[in-house]
Formats: structure tokens, sequence, C-alpha cells
């Protein structure tokens, strides 16, 4: 079964909602565990609600429509039996939504203003005995749970059995627990207790994602959009070019130089966009801050756009033959010179600029993050072509070093 169908099963009160989340089976199809609840899992459920009779308006991404049922094991198991049946389709990964693409598409695209919107979103986390073994567990490798921990405001996680982690009624405020996630997903605890979704800190947001996996292709894509707040047409069967959409649709509201901090294969649309999060790697968090910067000074590209003729930026060429620059790459933590690409151009994509001049500068001594770049004889119209490598390019100078930026399609 697709992740993406059993995202949530969603309860809404006259005024509140639960989101209860399933947990994902570590075996080869990845289908969902559908656990029954124990009546102490319900008298928790209860006890978040202590005012009135919950009565589910809809629920899961087939609007299932139940009338006030009574909350007991038995309700649980009609509710996971109905999304079983609508969701499932010969056996297989498919979805069901066989009335209309449009309501799959108006799914995804809310699913994250639903987990915000909640009262209170139950994570079942089946091979969780404890906060020590906490970041084991596989729903921390799953694409689609990443935004199912952003997104809402208050959360109860349960591990193996329907334990429940903590004694708190909203987890989101249990600092022990809190600092096992941020652990477990390198997510800070401010984004983890008070996400705001948007283009801000792209480079950063897709690192959380690097690691995740989704069944379907188009999902590694589409299990983002709520956390970028961003909107785009679904598409199921383009494969990975839901992922270069994504990014130019992230282009078009992001000026951050961050976004070029990726390596590995690139989209066989466009050699300026990685081909899935995974090729987004650490930065030196020192030398990529750019958060107490004066109003009067900025680093790289605040204009870049997608153009007809490629994604339009400007660098600072450097010539790596140069004797006064120094090449590094970016192994896991390490800088390890290298002089493998003396034959190079640097694109520098961080220089500094401190007036409207058409100047960046590289200050010396730091490090500089780096596109690498040739000539390109087939296209002379773009002029310089993206060179693939397998781990993030910078470079140094001993001195200062300004020069006239120049514009390059990539």
């Amino acid at each position: 079964m697709e992740e993406a169908d059993q995202r949530a099963l969603m309860v809404r009160s006259v005024t509140k909602g639960i989101i209860y989340r399933t947990s994902y089976a570590r075996n080869e199809s990845r289908q969902a565990k559908f656990t029954k609840l124990t009546y102490e899992v319900i008298d928790d459920v209860r006890e978040i609600f202590p005012h009135g009779q919950i009565i589910p308006a809809t629920i899961g991404l087939k609007g299932i429509r139940i009338e006030k049922p009574e909350i007991t094991d038995d309700w649980f198991e009609h509710v996971v039996h109905n999304v079983l049946c609508t969701t499932m389709k010969d056996g297989a990964d498919q979805r069901a939504f066989k009335d209309s693409s449009t309501e799959l598409e108006e799914a995804i695209r809310s699913m994250f203003k639903w987990y915000r919107d909640a009262y209170v979103c139950i994570a079942y986390l089946s091979d969780t005995t404890s906060m020590d073994d906490l970041h084991e567990d596989v729903w921390f490798t799953r694409g689609w749970t990443l935004q199912e921990l952003l997104a809402p405001w208050r959360m109860k996680f349960y591990g193996a059995n329907w334990i429940p982690l903590t004694s708190n009624d909203n987890d989101k405020e249990n600092m022990e627990l809190m600092a096992a996630l941020s652990g477990a997903t390198r997510i800070p605890l401010d984004d983890l207790r008070h996400f705001q979704p948007g283009t801000k800190n792209v480079h950063q947001k897709m690192m959380w994602a690097s690691t995740r996996t989704t069944t379907r292709i188009e999902d590694v894509a589409y299990s983002l959009i709520g956390i970028f707040d961003v909107t785009m047409m679904i598409a199921y069967g383009e494969g990975k070019r839901a992922f270069h959409r994504l990014m130019e649709v992230i282009v078009h509201k992001c000026d951050e130089w961050q976004i070029f901090a990726w390596a590995g294969p690139s989209s066989s649309d466009s050699a300026a966009f990685p081909d899935s999060p995974r090729g987004y790697l650490p930065l030196d968090p020192v030398d990529s801050n750019d958060a107490l910067l004066p109003s009067t000074v900025w680093r790289g590209d605040q204009g870049i756009a997608v153009t007809k003729r490629g994604l339009q930026m400007q660098v600072l060429l450097v010539d790596l033959s140069l004797q006064e620059v120094t090449v590094y790459e970016k192994i896991g933590i390490l800088n390890v010179r290298t002089e493998a690409y003396s034959h190079y151009t640097a694109g520098v994509v961080d220089y500094w600029c401190f007036d409207a001049s058409g100047d960046g500068i590289l200050k010396p001594e730091q490090e500089h993050l780096c596109v690498l770049l040739r000539p390109d004889p087939r296209n002379p119209y773009a002029g310089w072509r993206k060179v693939t490598t397998a781990n993030l390019v910078t470079i140094r100078t001993e001195s200062k070093l300004r020069k006239t930026l120049t514009t390059v399609w990539l």
C-alpha cells in the first residue's frame, strides 16, 4: 500500500480534530501496519477531548462519512477497514481515487493544512520501545512522515504495543522527547515545535528530506509541497521530473545561494538541479550563515530565474589553474584539498556584494562554494556547462579577489 494513501485517518469534531497515524512495516512491500487500538489508548483520546462526544465528519482521503459512531475498538477497526478498501487496488501499491484525479490532487495539496489544523496528531512508532531506540524507527525514514512531524501543533507519540512515550498531553511540550526527535532527524528543536512552511532555508529542509524514501518516485517531490508551501500539479507517471518541477517552483520564490549546495546526479531536465533531495550535503555552519548580515550586504545572486535558456544566475568566475586558488572537496565533514579540477572554471555562488556595482568579492581564507563549469561547444548560446561532481567543491583565495559578475545559464 502506498504511504501517500495511508498518511492519515482524519477525525474532526465540531471544532477540533484528531489525526491518527499508522506505522510502517519493515518489509519489502512497505505496507502499513494497522494496529487495533486498545481501550487504554481510546481513553487517552477521550482525555484529550474532555468536553462532549467526538463527532467525526470525514475520515481519510476518500472522504468517508460516518455519522456519530461510538468511540470503541470496533469503530477504529471500521475506519481502518474502510480506508484499506478505498486505497487498495489488486493488492498493489496503487491509489484508488477512481472518480477523479482532482480528488487526489486536492488531498495532497491540502495534507499539510490538515495536519496543522488538527487538534492533535497521533503517531504510532511500532519499532520504538523507549526514547533510547526511537532513532531506529522506520517512521523516520519515510518521505510523507516529515510533514506529519512538522505540521501539527500538538502530537502524541506511542511506541510498540501502543505504549505512550511520555505522560504529556502534547508531546511537543516534552523537551526530552523533542531532543530525541531532533537527534533522530537532525531537525532543530524550534522547527520541531514551531515549524513555519515556506521557501526560507531551502538547503536545510532538503537535508531533512535527504535520508527519507517513498514508494512512488513522484512522492519525493509531492511530500514536500506543504513543507515549502508551494503549489504544483500532481502527475503520477512523470517519475523524477516531479522533483525538477518542484525545484523550479521553489526557485521562483527563493534567493538563497545555499540552494546550490548539492552534488551527485543532476536532473535529466536541467544540470542546475539535483535529481532528488539526496544530493544535498552539509555546509559549514559559520560560512553559510547569512542571518546576521546587514541589509546593505548580501551574498550570491538575489535574482536567480528559470528561463527558456535554462537557470539564469550570476556567478563570479575563477580560473582554477591560478596558483593563488586552492580547491577543496567536502568529503563528509572534511575539506580535502584536490588538484583534480585545475582544468575547469569555478562559478562561485556565495560571493560577497557590498554595492550595486555588479562586482563580487571573495574574502581571503574563506571557504566559497562553487559549481564547476566548462565551455560548452555544442551550445555557445549558453556559454557554459555544469560539471557533475560527487562532492561539494569549494575554493579559497590567498588574497581578496574582486571581479565583475558573469551571467550563466545552466
